[in-house]
């Protein structure tokens, strides 16, 4: 389910995935420059990553936006891995 955050909330990317650890989040960001964190507004969130993109169709196109996910969906493998390069 999409639900739109209103007010708009002007945090980092980082913030947004502490603030919404179970949701996906469309930002509309301000600029494209590769910095972690990136800040910008947090517009929709979700439960679900595919319902996000029929929703930023109907954005503005003149904008940047990006879709983040809250801290619950990052996950790594971690740890080392051991091998032979033959």
């Amino acid at each position: 389910m999409v639900k739109k955050i209103e007010p708009t909330q002007r945090m980092s990317s980082n913030d947004a995935a502490v603030m919404y650890p179970d949701n996906y989040i469309i930002m509309r960001i301000d600029s494209i420059k590769m910095t972690p964190g990136k800040k910008g507004d947090i517009l929709f969130i979700s439960d679900a990553e595919d319902e996000l993109y029929p929703v930023m169709r109907e954005l503005d196109k003149n904008a940047l936006y990006l879709v983040t996910e809250g801290m619950n969906h990052r996950r790594s493998l971690g740890g080392v891995v051991v091998g032979e390069y033959n």
